[in-house]
């Protein structure tokens, strides 16, 4: 009868370590995602220079607003936007957003180039939105322009969501209708906008009829 108590507490003193160990591992491994995510995080802020992404630069400086930059920029803004309650057409949110889309600009320029008649920039768009790269600057420049894609989710997809693929949308309405329900539109009349954004950007509140042209949100 002793033997058996010894064995059932043994038992119990195993199962109470097994348990131990099994939350230590689980700890470790909760500590290990949370410096991943850490380091993810840094990772996002900074380019492969080291210089900080104007869109970082633009959320970290208003005061009181903690920049997750995990999340897309349009997220960020909209959160930006219901956290300092602007109301619609109000000076304070019209300024935020003039200097969002002037961050967003620059952030496309640093991340695909300025220089309309580079190759090079224009056949990196062709490897992002899935296209095998033309050799030559017209073929490329012809590909990109045959396809529909959200300048936003551009910027989106070089900064913060590397590992993800760009929408492709099957038609320049179907892109105009996301681009107002998400509210991912670049101004056409954007004054730092580099001369291949210049060349993509078209309007989008009235997009011409299907097959008509091509164009970007």
């Amino acid at each position: 009868m002793q033997l058996g108590y010894l064995q059932r507490a043994q038992a119990a003193i195993d199962l109470q370590q097994q348990q131990q160990a099994q939350a230590a591992a689980n700890l470790w491994q909760q500590q290990q995602h949370a410096q991943a995510a850490d380091l993810r995080q840094q990772a996002s802020l900074f380019d492969d220079d080291g210089e900080p992404y104007p869109i970082t630069v633009f959320f970290t400086h208003i005061p009181g607003f903690h920049h997750d930059s995990e999340k897309s920029p349009s997220v960020e803004f909209d959160r930006l936007k219901h956290e300092k309650r602007w109301p619609n057409g109000s000076r304070a949110l019209k300024e935020a957003h003039r200097a969002y889309a002037d961050a967003l600009t620059m952030q496309f320029n640093r991340m695909y180039g300025t220089d309309v008649n580079d190759i090079r920039a224009w056949q990196r768009l062709c490897r992002v939105v899935g296209i095998e790269p033309p050799a030559s600057l017209e073929a490329a420049r012809e590909a990109i322009l045959t396809v529909h894609v959200n300048l936003v989710d551009l910027v989106n997809f070089g900064t913060y969501h590397r590992r993800e693929t760009v929408e492709i949308f099957p038609s320049e309405l179907a892109l105009s209708e996301y681009s107002k329900r998400e509210d991912k539109i670049f101004p056409r009349d954007e004054a730092k906008a580099g001369g291949i954004l210049r060349y993509l950007l078209r309007h989008i509140n009235n997009p011409p009829a299907e097959h008509m042209d091509h164009g970007r949100g």
